[in-house]
């Protein structure tokens, strides 16, 4: 795999896997009637990963990885989602709050697998 297709699929996946948190995070802040200005300050934190790629990244990335970790992702997710729920669940008898990170954790798997489709997409090049 040549190291031109990792960085293009690390970039869009940055991108993709960027705007999606956003989404999520603007529909929390809709739901719950917080300030946009965490927005902002989510969109700052999100503009990290995809800006140090640019900068960075062709150095960073010039030993990918022989396979993305999606099972690990899928674990890991399910992993934080149920004992975020269980926790929600036992301090108030509903589940209420555990609903945005679950959807947040579960970009995680979400940006493996695109991740991985990319890489494929950009190796057959």
């Amino acid at each position: 795999m040549e190291p031109q297709a990792h960085f293009k699929a690390q970039l869009v996946t940055a991108f993709v896997t960027g705007w999606l948190v956003l989404a999520v995070v603007g529909v929390a802040i809709w739901r719950t009637g917080l300030s946009p200005l965490y927005l902002v300050a989510v969109l700052v934190a999100v503009l990290l990963w995809p800006v140090s790629l640019l900068l960075y990244g062709r150095q960073i990335s010039s030993q990918p990885p022989s396979k993305p970790p999606v099972l690990l992702a899928v674990v890991g997710w399910l992993l934080i989602s149920v004992s975020l729920l269980v926790v929600n669940y036992w301090e108030e008898g509903r589940i209420t709050w555990a609903i945005y990170p679950t959807m947040g954790a579960f970009l995680w798997p979400v940006s493996m697998i695109l991740y991985s489709r990319l890489l494929d997409h950009y190796s057959r090049r």
